[in-house]
Order: structure tokens, then C-alpha cells, then sequence
């Protein structure tokens, strides 16, 4: 059948009101197909989809947006001649179901949702944990401060390396919160700490680290 300009292959069994199955990835309408008779016994309509890009339907190079394949659910559901639709859907096709609910509510009489979060609880899982930011928020906040300090013109290899031999009184040691510009940065620092160590030990040179003014030359 023909909705949203695109071809959709469905199965379908029973008669009543309309449930549409969407399946998850990578899956296809199969995913169903135990469901199907037990649903139509049941005094329900139902018809299970190939969503787009999968199984048998089209498979255009662009229109996988969200608002996009939210419209291919609502023109299926004029497509198969209803105003309204029951739409069970799990994992990826859940999170469709969430999403052709926001955009078209009038059109989504019900809506179960197997194996997917509901969107706010899953933005919230993903930003925010216990410790107050989650490991990907830490990530992305290391990221950007090594790429911001990375493309500043005030960092150079010399002034990086000054960074590491620290503060008078903490010779060997990095100053309190300083900031490399690359990984090999961080060796240098590493390395810092590993020979100062040594140096310690053997009663070794004071003053200016050498490590550090070796890497700035």
C-alpha cells in the first residue's frame, strides 16, 4: 500500500478496530507473525508492517527522521481506511509510536509500547545520574575542553610544557587543575611524574624540570 509517498508491504488478519504493529531494528513485519492470530481472535483488525527502509517496503536514500516516519504511521492509517489506530509497537518501532503520539495524538487511540523508554525517562537516563552528570555528559564536557583548548592560539607546545613542570615548590609536579591540549600532552605530564620520581631517589638535579624543557624545544 501507498502512504506518505513511499510503498509499505503489510500483513494483516481479523476485522474490527485497527491495531498496527511496528517492529523494532532489525527486525521486520515477522516479528508479529506468533501475535497476529491471537489479535485477530481477539475482535481487532491487525496488520503488521514493514516499516520504512525495512523488509519489503521502499527503501528511499532519505526520510528517516522521526517526523518523517511519524507521517508514514498516520498515512497508514488513512491508507488502511481509519481515522484512528491501536499502535503496538516495540524497540525502535516503540519509540515511533511515542513519536507519531506527540505529532498526530488525534490519530493514536492507544498506544503499547514493548522494550522502549518513554522519551523524556530516556533523555533523563542518558543526561543525569546519581553523581549529577552522567558518564557521557563527563565525556562530552572533556571532549569540548580538549577541543577548545586544543584550537586556542595561546596554547602552544612550549607553554603546555610549562603547564606541566607546575608551580616554585612543586617542581615535578602538574599545577592544581591544569589543562593539556592533546593526548601527547598528558604523556608528557606522565612522564614527568615518573622521572621526577627517579630523580628524587637518586638525589637528582633541582630546578627546572628537564623532561619539560626537552619536550618544548
Amino acid at each position: 500500500m501507498g502512504a506518505n509517498g513511499t510503498r509499505f508491504h503489510a500483513v494483516e488478519a481479523g476485522t474490527g478496530p485497527l491495531v498496527l504493529l511496528l517492529h523494532g531494528f532489525p527486525e521486520f513485519w515477522w516479528a508479529w507473525h506468533d501475535l497476529l492470530p491471537g489479535i485477530a481472535d481477539a475482535g481487532f483488525r491487525a496488520v503488521a508492517v514493514d516499516i520504512r527502509g525495512y523488509g519489503a517496503s521502499d527503501k528511499p536514500p532519505r526520510g528517516y527522521d522521526g517526523y518523517t516516519m511519524a507521517a508514514d504511521i498516520t498515512g497508514l492509517i488513512r491508507a488502511l481506511g481509519e481515522r484512528s489506530a491501536v499502535i503496538v509497537g516495540t524497540g525502535f518501532g516503540g519509540m515511533l509510536g511515542w513519536t507519531a503520539a506527540a505529532f498526530h495524538p488525534r490519530m493514536v487511540r492507544r498506544l503499547v509500547v514493548l522494550g522502549a523508554p518513554h522519551p523524556l525517562r530516556l533523555r533523563a537516563a542518558l543526561f543525569a545520574d546519581p553523581r549529577g552528570s552522567s558518564p557521557r555528559r563527563r565525556r562530552r564536557s572533556s571532549f569540548r575542553s580538549r577541543a577548545t583548548s586544543t584550537r586556542s592560539p595561546r596554547t602552544t607546545p612550549r607553554s603546555s610544557a610549562r603547564s606541566c613542570a607546575g608551580a616554585p615548590g612543586r617542581r615535578g609536579l602538574p599545577a592544581p587543575n591544569t589543562r593539556t591540549t592533546s593526548g601527547a600532552a598528558v604523556t608528557r605530564c606522565r612522564s614527568l611524574r615518573r622521572r621526577s620520581a627517579r630523580w628524587r631517589r637518586t638525589g637528582g638535579p633541582s630546578g627546572r624540570c628537564c623532561a619539560c624543557t626537552a619536550t618544548a624545544s
